[in-house]
């Protein structure tokens, strides 16, 4: 049989050898583009798996700024993707689960913490306002008690557990009333038994709340300067940060350190995120100044050095709205000094809506100031008009930690952390 040839060539053998090529080039183009489909998604794997490790580091963060804060509804965006974090308190143990996404990868990781019983009772400021040597009220002074989880005080919300605590002296008189129960040890002694409404236990446990200690990497950071993107409508000269009279001025979300803090006449200084802020010496608020947040979700944290103060003048308010609650506005302040609060609340119609947490200072409040949440001091003293209305929210679980300045907030330790997909993802 003949075969037919074409210019030199048999042609069958030319069509074979074509569809053989094609086949194999066929099949190489579709392992390449398996590869590469296989590589993205190995890439997508990888990118989410760090931004469930970015959204877990996050959650820590604002654990170490607000021990109650809970995780924002639904995915937040983040370069690439986004992350997702859920929060589940079960008794003492409490667990963060962190998932990344990207494109159609997900990945998760999960931390558990345990709280320990003092946070989980309320830290010190679970036994209401606390003065370690002594506390003194008189001249018309009231105390009682609200829920902050609760709304704001009010008529229907206030109650009488506008507790005291001393390890040695609770002295109450002068026509002052505390609607709540008064605790000493039994080497500590109550006058003025009348005047509270509450039971008197003269066999409490002696409290001996830890000192301040101020992060050394807040005190690390250098001082901001006028034109920080961070920083509006205020001056920051030699470390003191000022907003001038009648201003608006704001402070981004992040961490800060100052020399010192002057909000004059009427103006505000408001938070555009949770902030932590280390202030040397004084925060200064002239008359009719406020400290304020951006958002009921944030919170403002911030410690005090040795030698400084918080000094409210008239109508001058902190956390303001009263719809805010205390724990969003923390002061911890360091040092033996003796005044924190000087002239700071006593001053006519001052409002103070936070915490206080200054074991080894004295705090006096007085003239007609409201204060709202609780105190911790070495020296205590309510006087002349002055109303304290202790939220008995801190009483309760989960309660505050005293001294959120490690990366696990103080009270919280370190279960385990697991990585459910870590082995396959490696496979």
């Amino acid at each position: 049989m003949k075969v037919l040839r074409q210019d030199g060539y048999l042609l069958p053998m030319v069509i074979m050898i074509l569809l053989v090529s094609f086949i194999v080039g066929f099949a190489t183009l579709n392992i390449g583009l398996f590869e590469r489909n296989h590589a993205n998604r190995r890439l997508d794997r990888e990118a989410a798996f760090y931004l469930a490790e970015a959204g877990l580091q996050r959650a820590c963060a604002h654990l170490q700024a607000d021990f109650n804060w809970q995780p924002e509804p639904g995915p937040l965006p983040l370069g690439v993707g986004s992350f997702e974090v859920t929060r589940q308190d079960t008794g003492q143990v409490i667990t963060l689960v962190s998932t990344g996404s990207v494109r159609n990868q997900q990945e998760r990781i999960e931390l558990n913490l345990e709280a320990s019983d003092g946070l989980l009772a309320g830290g010190s400021f679970g036994d209401g306002l606390f003065g370690s040597e002594w506390v003194r009220i008189g001249n018309n002074a009231y105390i009682d008690s609200y829920d902050s989880r609760l709304g704001p005080y009010s008529l229907t919300n206030r109650g009488s557990d506008g507790d005291v605590s001393s390890n040695i002296l609770i002295e109450v008189g002068n026509n002052a009333e505390v609607l709540g129960d008064a605790d000493v040890p039994s080497t500590g002694s109550i006058t003025g038994e009348t005047y509270i409404t509450g039971q008197k236990d003269y066999d409490a446990d002696v409290k001996t709340p830890n000192p301040v200690v101020i992060p050394p990497a807040l005190i690390a950071l250098p001082y901001p300067v006028t034109g920080d993107p961070r920083i509006s409508e205020a001056t920051v000269a030699a470390g003191v940060l000022t907003v001038a009279n009648n201003k608006t001025a704001t402070l981004a979300a992040g961490n800060y350190h100052f020399k010192g803090i002057n909000v004059r006449n009427n103006a505000i200084l408001r938070m555009e995120g949770s902030v932590i802020i280390y202030v040397e010496q004084d925060i200064t608020l002239n008359q009719g100044a406020s400290l304020r947040l951006g958002q009921p979700t944030y919170s403002m944290v911030f410690y005090v050095g040795p030698d400084g103060i918080i000094d409210l003048e008239q109508n001058s308010a902190v956390n303001i709205p009263l719809t805010t609650r205390p724990t969003q506005a923390r002061f911890y302040v360091a040092g033996t000094g003796t005044e924190i609060i000087t002239s700071v609340l006593s001053a006519q119609v001052a409002i103070f809506n936070g915490l206080i947490y200054a074991p080894e200072r004295r705090a006096t409040i007085e003239e007609n100031v409201d204060f709202y949440g609780g105190l911790v001091v070495r020296e205590l003293s309510i006087d002349n008009n002055a109303s304290i209305h202790y939220d008995a929210s801190l009483r309760e679980p989960p309660g505050f930690p005293e001294d959120p300045g490690t990366v696990i907030p103080a009270g919280l330790k370190l279960l385990n952390w697991t990585k459910p997909g870590w082995r396959e993802r490696l496979l």
